[in-house]
């Protein structure tokens, strides 16, 4: 086969090489990969992956879908892990709970 001149000069191209080409290809598999939750013992989450299969686990974890994921990647202080499944707990109203005559430095009430 002559060298061709330049790229596009087709004239040289032999459609059977890239059959036997195309032939002799071998695809990669696909690596199976999964979302690790990973939680401490009192069910509060520490990490997220996203890892293979095959990957040592480092801890207690479950497993969970894409959308879990997602969800639990956004506010991940939002939920915990209760009977081997995320739960969504969020955070309850924090409040004081003090009076204004409690507060030393008020200057609304009087001495």
């Amino acid at each position: 086969m002559d060298k061709p001149e330049t790229i596009y000069d087709f004239r040289a191209f032999n459609g059977a090489e890239f059959f036997e080409a195309a032939a002799e290809f071998k695809e990669n598999k696909p690596i199976a990969r999964e979302n690790r939750l990973y939680y401490a013992e009192d069910c509060s989450i520490i990490k997220l992956e996203n890892v293979t299969c095959d990957t040592e686990a480092e801890g207690n974890y479950i497993i969970i879908n894409e959308d879990e994921y997602s969800a639990c990647h956004q506010k991940l202080f939002d939920y915990s892990v209760v009977e081997g499944k995320m739960k969504f707990a969020p955070p309850h109203m924090r409040t004081w709970n003090m009076q204004q005559s409690e507060l030393k430095r008020n200057p609304y009430v009087p001495d």
